[in-house]
């Protein structure tokens, strides 16, 4: 009784909470069945009864032909329907039809004249949903549960055409899967219809695993007005719910140790730092769904244990190469649901599910032996529930009311808080893994310890007229992350090498500088890099700990109408509007983002008229939503004070005296004279009047054809265009008062505005070097440079062949003929994995631009891809999944200040031709899933195998693109290659850099030494076993 009180009524309440405060879900739960009913002459029939029963289906539903025959069943849950229809004097048909999420099935009958009672079973209906030009897939229970993927129930995305990864943030458990060209951020991830996004970066924010889960529908493009926020895709997922039999799995995976493959690592030619060895995956947990009243009240509920346990193993760390380092994961995945039929036509639905995790131990891959810069504890998760309403008006309407709420977090806790890290900068082969030492570092709220909460009202009315189905809606959202920050011991500390050379912003004179000895026992003359938090962008006193939480709200409202003119024609059109306010830690309005007026057509044809083909266009402008990342991280009132001086440690791992290392800046004598203080962070950053919103349109035509009810061919054209952007651009001199004391604005690039169109404001060329510009450091009041409008191009062809289950098998094969083109990635700068959407490093200074545009990171010219699923006629599954795509461009990326080592363009953006042609080598691997079902009686035990990358491939996905990070130029008149640098005694190039480029001029950038060195790799061979028993 007392597991019945803690959640049966916690969601019950959960449920009549939604139904009183009223709104429609954020996207659909469920499906529609139509049809229409003729004779055997093709003449319409009217008055006929047809009837809809499911075991996903609380009862049965019916629907009663119109003057033209036509039917409609709506808002069923999705799932195989048994669609039966009858009037006197007629023989009964009767048909089979799969319901998929957000999708109509078409269920035409042809009734024949009978003098006695008979059902004429005619088979199953065809594939193709010709009521819209919605592009993707959905991907069933039944399918998933015998495919080769991940425990994470996102990886069944991945077998949408279209689809990649990208290198944007994923907390260390999700998945950056970017569509058709648009980046990782820019999804919209719908569990039961609530938005699980993670708030502050707009990432994917749940982890819960396919044993939870119904159905999972990808949309692609395409779709109708009450569908928005998203420039990506949206992945809509239904988790299972109960029924009027009890039913239940108990369930285990397991992959030991010894079932991984080594990581292929190269010393001296490979150059990443994370590698992972005896990786231990554990997982198990039961679910269990039934009735509390039979065709009323239907339960289902789910719990996962996992627990996961790896070492890392630094590679590219001297001081540490090829030590292990233990971390745990540990999950406790929970979902929760109840489906209240209360009388006819009228449903509550309750949901809940959470996936908090606790990662214990080496959560950052080391970089040097003290532990405390590396090991400490990550809380992750978020917790969701929801409750949602349904009110069917017969035949003429339904009404969909949602309230639901999102709660994440993101906390992470370093060993000792006390201790001030020192970054030991001084071996510049190093880069980017510098040892760090003593203390942690910086814990930046934004990015690993805040919170997010999101509050969500939805509500829609679908009416049916005639041939029309009309909808109107719309939703309020609300969107808090509250954040904490801080530096271990209140400030961290980089110990930088003087150079003689007087041009360099690292320059010592002659006597100054300390002697300092590195982790390797060098001894180095240096200078120190001093960072704190700081109250406000003059201040040089030091803050403990800085918090913010600034809100933001969203709202908006939708028309749509899917009108079938003809038997063989049909009209979707519709409008969205949406508004956004960006708010600051005051509350007050900082940019307020409306008239988003987003235009939605669709044109079907049905040119075989029976619903098994369909001839289709669509066009849409689609308008994104910024997550609080940006209200953080420019509105949140967070300082960092840079300071440097020659006062600081003089070994690498020496604890601060008593009252700790002066922050002061330095002075003759007492600093490096090319080195001035610098602050970071906004709390007031202006914004152009007249901003607006991000949005990218999207045309597409294309055509389907069902060959038999199960299979289908398409073919599909498809061109996006980025049309605007949101950033910031940050060359403002903040010592002019037009700036409002600001180094940075909110702009839409190239679009005009006060701070974006470059006139009447004082700006400062901020480059580190004469040699990157020969303004550097100089600021100006004329002449503010231009920045270029933000682009971004898709465009594809598209060849798909998809089998439903049927016969025992189930497959689908892709082939995509795309190019993507532009000077900015989206939501996510690609190169550095930086997801800070709004605010990414692209148009920060002007010279980012320049040479910016061309094949961006995700062009993959050819893409193809199979996944498929047999059962034997005595019980063995097999599932495989492979797929090829070409690799990516290759970019050439250069030093513009110390902050920003990786922005500048060195050369036409993806068309390194010095490396692997300008484009790495193309990528494949296949997965494998084997299964054997043992039925006895009412319980079935499957034993299955998966083995994940069968090839074990490990092929090279990205290389080091950094050129010269550490603001290397060439300062020897002749030239530099192979001769000999005279501030570090080494040759200015290594020969396998110099065999690429030869001598370059004076002035020029010299290479690192790891200069397209590969950086990343895919995953090695992982073996995992499984036991389930269903009953």
């Amino acid at each position: 009784m007392r597991r019945f009180r803690r959640y049966f009524l916690p969601l019950l309440a959960i449920a009549i909470v939604g139904a009183a405060t009223g709104s429609l879900a954020f996207a659909q739960t469920t499906g529609d069945i139509t049809g229409t009913v003729t004779d055997t002459s093709g003449a319409a029939l009217p008055g006929v009864t047809c009837t809809a029963t499911s075991p996903q289906l609380q009862g049965s539903r019916s629907s009663i032909t119109s003057n033209s025959g036509s039917y409609r069943i709506s808002t069923v849950p999705p799932g195989n329907y048994k669609v039966v229809c009858s009037l006197a004097g007629f023989a009964t048909a009767e048909k089979t039809a799969t319901v998929s999420l957000g999708s109509t099935a078409t269920v035409n009958h042809t009734l024949q004249i009978s003098q006695k009672e008979e059902i004429v079973v005619s088979g199953q209906a065809p594939v193709v949903d010709v009521t819209n030009t919605t592009g993707g897939s959905n991907y069933s229970a039944k399918v998933m549960e015998k495919l080769p993927l991940g425990r994470n129930y996102a990886s069944v995305v991945q077998l949408q055409p279209g689809v990649n990864k990208d290198t944007g943030d994923t907390q260390g458990r999700g998945l950056a899967l970017s569509i058709y060209g648009s980046t990782s951020a820019e999804n919209v991830f719908v569990i039961d219809g609530v938005n699980t996004n993670q708030v502050n970066r707009g990432v994917q924010g749940k982890v819960i695993n396919n044993e939870f889960i119904q159905e999972v529908e990808v949309k692609t493009g395409g779709y109708q007005a009450e569908f928005g926020r998203s420039t990506g895709g949206i992945i809509n997922v239904i988790t299972k719910s109960g029924g009027n039999e009890f039913h239940g799995d108990v369930f285990g995976n397991l992959s030991p140790t010894s079932f991984r493959s080594k990581t292929f690592y190269a010393t001296g030619r490979d150059k990443f730092n994370t590698t992972f060895e005896d990786v231990k995956e554990l997982d198990y947990g039961a679910d269990v769904g039934g009735f509390f009243v039979k065709d009323h009240l239907w339960f289902f509920t789910a719990y996962d244990r996992v627990d996961n346990n790896r070492d890392r193993v630094p590679k590219a760390s001297p001081s540490v190469n090829n030590q292990h380092f233990n971390e745990k994961d540990l999950f406790n995945l929970f979902s929760g649901k109840l489906t209240w039929n209360i009388v006819q036509g009228s449903t509550l639905v309750g949901t809940y599910f959470r996936d908090p995790e606790v990662r214990d131990g080496a959560v950052f891959t080391p970089t040097g032996p003290d532990p405390n810069s590396f090991a400490g504890r990550y809380d992750i998760g978020s917790e969701d529930y929801a409750g949602r309403f349904n009110q069917l008006f017969g035949s003429f309407g339904v009404l969909t009311l949602q309230a639901s709420r999102h709660n994440d977090k993101l906390r992470f806790k370093p060993l000792d808080r006390s201790r001030i890290a020192i970054f030991d900068r001084t071996v510049a082969s190093d880069y980017p893994f510098y040892p760090s030492f003593v203390g942690f570092g910086a814990v930046r709220g934004y990015l690993r310890n805040n919170q997010g909460e999101r509050k969500d009202y939805d509500g829609s009315f679908t009416a049916y007229f005639g041939n029309n189905e009309l909808k109107v809606g719309g939703d309020w959202v609300k969107n808090v992350t509250t954040d904490n920050s801080y530096y271990t011991g209140q400030q961290f500390i980089r110990v930088y090498p003087c150079s003689t050379n007087p041009a360099s912003s690292s320059f010592c004179p002659a006597g100054e500088g300390v002697s300092f000895t590195n982790y390797r026992g060098d001894p180095k003359r240096v200078y120190f890099y001093h960072g704190y938090y700081t109250s406000n962008s003059t201040s040089f006193d030091i803050l403990p700990f800085t918090n913010s939480a600034p809100p933001s709200e969203a709202w908006s409202a939708f028309l749509q109408d899917s009108w079938r003119i003809t038997p063989r024609f049909t009209v979707n059109a519709g409008v969205r509007y949406d508004a956004e306010q960006i708010k600051n830690g005051f509350g007050d309005v900082v940019i307020d983002l409306k008239n988003e007026w987003q235009p939605r057509i669709g044109l079907i044809y049905d040119w075989k008229g029976d619903g098994s083909s369909k001839l289709y266009a669509s066009y849409g402008r689609f308008y994104y939503l910024i997550p609080n990342d940006l209200n953080v991280r420019v509105y949140g009132s967070q300082f960092t004070r840079i300071t440097f001086n020659y006062d600081g440690p003089t070994v690498y791992n020496q604890l601060p005296p008593s009252g700790g290392w002066s922050v002061a800046p330095g002075g003759p004598g007492t600093g490096p004279p090319n080195r001035n203080s610098l602050i970071q962070g906004a709390a007031n950053e202006p914004v152009d009047r007249g901003i607006k919103g991000q949005y990218q349109d999207e045309f597409t035509v294309g055509s389907e054809l069902a060959l038999t009810p199960t299979f289908a061919l398409g073919v599909k054209g498809m061109y996006r265009k980025l049309g605007r952007a949101i950033e910031d651009r940050c060359d403002l001199d903040g010592s002019d008062p037009i700036n409002q004391g600001s180094t940075c604005a909110m702009v839409n690039p190239g679009a005009g505005g006060f701070w974006g169109s470059g006139t009447g404001w004082g700006w400062c060329d901020n480059a580190g070097d004469p040699f990157v510009s020969p303004t550097a450091g100089q600021c100006f009041t004329t002449a503010t440079p231009h920045i270029p409008a933000a682009t971004r191009k898709y465009q594809g062809i598209e060849l798909t062949a998809r089998k439903t289950f049927s016969q025992n098998l189930w497959a689908q094969a892709s082939y995509i003929y795309s190019q993507l083109r532009g000077n900015y990635d989206g939501a996510v700068r690609v190169a550095s994995g930086q997801t800070d959407p709004g605010i990414n490093a692209d148009y920060d200074y002007y010279l980012f631009a320049r040479n910016a545009n061309g094949k961006l990171y995700l062009d993959r010219p050819h893409q193809a891809r199979l996944d498929a699923v047999y059962t034997a006629p005595f019980g063995l599954n097999v599932g495989i999944g492979a797929f090829y795509r070409s690799g990516p461009p290759v970019s050439r990326y250069g030093w513009y200040n110390v902050f920003y080592p990786d922005l500048l363009h060195l050369v036409q953006r993806g068309n390194d031709t010095a490396v692997s042609d300008g484009r790495l080598p193309g990528q494949y691997e296949a997965n494998l899933s084997l299964g054997y079902t043992i039925n006895l009686g009412a319980v079935s035990i499957t034993p299955a195998v998966y083995i994940f990358n069968v090839l074990n491939r490990q092929g090279v996905t990205d290389v080091v693109e950094d050129f010269n990070p550490d603001g290397t130029f060439c300062l020897d008149t002749a030239g530099c290659g192979l001769n000999v640098n005279a501030d570090t005694g080494q040759p200015w190039m290594t020969q396998r850099n110099f065999n690429r480029l030869g001598t370059v001029p004076y002035g020029s950038p010299v290479p690192q030494q790891d200069w397209a060195k590969p950086s990343a790799r895919q995953d090695p061979r992982q073996i995992k076993v499984a036991l389930k028993i269903s009953f």
